[in-house]
């Protein structure tokens, strides 16, 4: 650990900086990893921030641009003639000195400002072709010619230089900000890190709980600095993580780094640190919790790898299965222990800057290992033998957690598991849980049954060789949660699971071999969720779906092409507060779909995603009559149906309900905006998204000034006919708070960043 501070050091010594005195002080009392690790990741940051490429100088080189650009003539109309040559060779030769010149200059300067210059010369080279079409002037005399613009390419470097422009505003501006950081970082570590305070306090003689209680002070003060980075910065380049260089293997063996996460194996298993003022730290917030409940969702955490995202939503099912938190409200619930949990800094949300408030969460290498500590003394899971190797180990509350190859272990066996008693199986990162299903006929007392992925992300594959173990899965009489996500080799869900009446939550999201669901499904009266989202080879869904009277959440339904459109059975499902629906009928109008949503009183967020698959007529290969109804092209004529017609009773018909708070549309089909999609209809919608498909603008029916949108987060994706401009878009969502746009190349003049995401700013009172 010395030999990592001495590297950090060594970073500032360049410097001279302040920080080096204070570095000085700490290093030879830096016993405590956890204060080391915090001071690792805020002062690597500020390395970063103390480069050779000042940022005065950034602003100064963007500025140069911006004011070279706005030089850059527009619009000229020269007249040429042969007299003029000379002097046209003598400027010719003045701008090649300066050219000379310009070169040396850029050489000097750092290489992104040569890649600046090289793209202003490739918009300077597009004006430059938009005046070499001449023509000869029959009236003119003495052979004079006159250069003619193309206009269009005109405009268009016009356009380019104007987003250009636009570009480095935004880059300066963000410079500027980083500056402001960095003087608001230095003046707190003066103000609360001042060195002979540090001094002081470290070259105490006192007793070890007084020093111990200083440490911990400090690190509080340096926790507190470091939630005040902006998390881009974390992601740091392998240039300025290259602090690392100088340690040893055996430095690098205890702390690896990946990106801005840091793990500590097996910490857990270390006698030393149950005896750090870290683990110490974790113990007394966990004391600290409220009540029982929001302890056994803590050490839940135990089951996931240190620095992996876990989202809310997998949290939520798998809390109410265990009957940590209550069904009716559950969103509400997990927020707040989640929100408890990240005060205390036992979890860190991670940000995303598309998102106004965090959808998945991470625990520290410190907190996940007084976890694992934790819920081992509590019987709750026990993951790890004595020398810190993964094991599969009934604990004696009744759980057990899959672990790669599992199935190679002694307790895979139904003798040495005896799973009769098993109240949960958590499958953390076994691909194959083929062997699970030998226990299904003797598990009566299952409650929760997670063998899919809980990764947000597809890394993990897992197959299964055959689908028989379903038949026995009547036996699960307990069950409440059963999540099969992402599982490879399920092409039918048996009729058995619907005898499994206290079966709460059926999870078979990205199924993707999955093509039949059960027929008898509605006899499972106490399902609530029901996710079959991109189970891309799903048809049709079962008869007697509309007997799922207590759903409230249901993603993937499908509209197949032998769907009666004037009696889909969601119309029946009235306790429904989030539906995604696929539409793979393209007879199927969404008019009709939306009349049937208008008794779900309860409904909040609705998806409606197109993947129909629209006939062609072979001989000529053009699409028929319907598929162009379907697809925008037979909007001008009232023959086609009543959803062109533009009387106002027949309009009210197709009215989404008054609850709808969040509205997603996927590849939708048609060019012109739907009559349904305005501001009118909508009064509460706070999200809209809209993803893939034809649609070229919104309805005209938002400009007017008594119906503006009320949308706070919009996103627009994959739109390559959707043309509108920032400041008509501003003024169509007035109170837009979020914009997310990508890859609408006709969307032009939008402040978005690099990811193309916008934020409004908050207002300043003016005292400020």
């Amino acid at each position: 650990m010395v030999t990592t501070w001495k590297s950090i050091r060594f970073g500032f010594a360049s410097s001279g900086s302040y920080f080096e005195l204070v570095l000085h002080q700490l290093v030879p009392c830096l016993t405590d990893i956890l204060l080391a690790r915090e001071l690792q990741v805020l002062v690597t940051i500020l390395i970063m921030t103390q480069q050779e490429y000042n940022i005065d100088k950034i602003i100064s080189y963007l500025s140069e641009l911006q004011t070279q650009l706005s030089q850059i003539p527009l619009s000229k109309k020269a007249t040429v003639n042969n007299n003029e040559q000379p002097s046209e060779r003598r400027s010719e030769e003045k701008r090649h000195t300066k050219s000379c010149d310009r070169r040396n200059e850029e050489k000097k300067r750092p290489s992104w400002w040569v890649r600046f210059r090289e793209k202003l010369k490739k918009i300077c080279k597009v004006k430059n072709e938009a005046t070499n079409h001449a023509s000869d002037s029959k009236d003119s005399q003495g052979g004079s010619r006159r250069i003619m613009r193309n206009t269009d390419e005109d405009e268009d470097a016009h356009l380019e230089i104007r987003k250009l422009q636009s570009d480095i505003g935004q880059m300066i501006s963000a410079f500027k900000n980083w500056t402001q950081f960095q003087n608001n970082m230095s003046k707190s570590l003066e103000n609360d890190l001042r060195s002979s305070m540090v001094g002081a306090t470290l070259q105490k003689t006192g007793s070890i709980k007084s020093r111990t209680q200083d440490l911990k002070e400090i690190r509080r003060k340096i926790s507190a600095l470091k939630c005040q980075i902006p998390s881009s910065l974390y992601k740091q380049s392998s240039r300025v993580l290259s602090i690392t260089e100088s340690l040893t293997d055996e430095d690098i063996d205890e702390i690896n780094e990946t990106g801005s996460d840091i793990y500590l194996p097996d910490l857990h298993v270390s006698e030393d640190f149950k005896h750090s003022s870290g683990f110490e730290d974790v113990v007394e917030k966990f004391q600290g919790l409220d009540d029982f409940t929001q302890k056994l969702c803590l050490l839940s955490f135990a089951v996931f790898p240190e620095n992996r995202e876990v989202t809310r939503t997998m949290l939520m099912y798998w809390w109410i299965g265990e009957g940590f938190i209550d069904c009716d409200d559950s969103e509400n619930s997990v927020t707040r222990i989640l929100d408890a949990f990240s005060t205390k800094k036992l979890l860190e949300p991670v940000e995303d800057e598309r998102k106004l408030l965090p959808n998945s969460y991470k625990m520290e290498p410190h907190v996940h290992s007084a976890v694992i500590y934790l819920a081992k003394k509590m019987d709750l899971f026990e993951l790890y033998n004595h020398n810190g190797k993964l094991i599969m180990k009934k604990s004696s509350k009744k759980k057990v957690c899959l672990v790669k190859d599992s199935s190679l272990l002694r307790d895979a066996k139904t003798s040495a598991m005896k799973p009769k008693t098993l109240q949960t199986v958590f499958n953390s990162s076994e691909r194959f849980p083929d062997f699970t299903f030998k226990w299904f006929p003797l598990m009566d007392s299952i409650r929760v049954l997670y063998l899919g992925r809980w990764e947000r992300m597809a890394e993990r594959h897992i197959e299964v060789e055959s689908t028989e173990f379903l038949k026995n899965m009547k036996s699960l009489k307990n069950l409440r949660l059963a999540s099969f996500q992402g599982i490879s080799g399920i092409k039918k869900i048996d009729n058995s699971i619907c005898a499994l009446q206290k079966l709460m939550i059926l999870d078979l999201r990205a199924c993707y071999d999955l093509q039949v669901l059960p027929n008898d499904i509605g006899s499972l009266e106490n399902l609530i969720y029901l996710d079959v989202s991109e189970c891309l080879k799903l048809d049709c869904m079962p008869d007697r779906f509309e007997k799922l009277s207590g759903l409230q959440v249901l993603k993937g339904f499908v509209i197949s092409q032998s769907d009666d459109e004037h009696n889909c059975a969601v119309k029946h499902l009235v306790n429904l507060r989030k539906l995604s629906i696929t539409i793979k009928n393209y007879r199927f109008k969404a008019e009709n779909l939306i009349e049937s949503l208008r008794d779900l009183k309860q409904l909040e967020s609705l998806t409606f995603a197109w993947r129909a698959r629209f006939p062609v007529d072979d001989r000529r290969g053009e699409e028929t009559k319907e598929a162009k109804l379907l697809m925008g092209m037979g909007n001008q004529t009232k023959k086609w149906g009543i959803r062109w017609q533009k009387d106002q009773s027949i309009d009210d018909t197709y009215k989404f309900p008054d609850s709808l708070k969040k509205l997603e549309l996927e590849c939708f089909p048609e060019t012109e905006p739907p009559s349904w999609l305005n501001p009118k209809d909508l009064k509460e919608l706070k999200r809209l998204s809209i993803k893939g498909g034809k649609l070229s603008r919104m309805s005209d029916e938002s400009r007017n000034t008594e119906d503006k949108w009320a949308v706070e987060i919009l996103r627009l994706k994959y739109l390559h006919e959707f043309k509108v401009e920032w400041r008509d878009l501003k003024d169509l969502f007035p109170k837009m708070t979020l914009l997310e746009k990508y890859k609408c190349p006709k969307i032009a003049f939008c402040p978005t960043d690099g990811n193309g995401v916008w934020r409004s700013q908050p207002e300043t009172s003016p005292n400020m």
